[in-house]
């Protein structure tokens, strides 16, 4: 199996027999983590500690870099499914409404 038709069944969900990939899992993860640092965020004592505001600030662009990663790795595998295959495909993958 090639790394792109492993990380496409990480990534996409009708790939696999049945249950979540350890990688959903992890996005799922980064998600609720994501969370609750915006909650975290709003709590006024931890906004004005300059430790806390480094934190927020360093979590935020590794989420953002993981969500980028996360995005350019599934336009990358979306090929594999023949219906987004090629150019055109990657076009209809980008405007699909999932």
């Amino acid at each position: 199996m090639s790394v792109k038709q492993w990380l496409y069944v990480q990534l996409v969900p009708e790939a696999r027999a049945s249950g979540i990939s350890r990688l959903n899992l992890f996005i799922v993860a980064i998600v609720l983590a994501s969370f609750l640092f915006l909650a975290l965020e709003t709590e006024p004592t931890l906004n004005t500690d300059p430790r806390w505001m480094r934190a927020f600030d360093v979590f935020n662009i590794t989420v953002l870099g993981i969500f980028a990663v996360e995005y350019v790795a599934r336009l990358w595998v979306a090929g594999v499914d023949p219906q987004f295959k090629g150019i055109g495909g990657r076009g209809k993958y980008v405007t699909r409404v999932y």
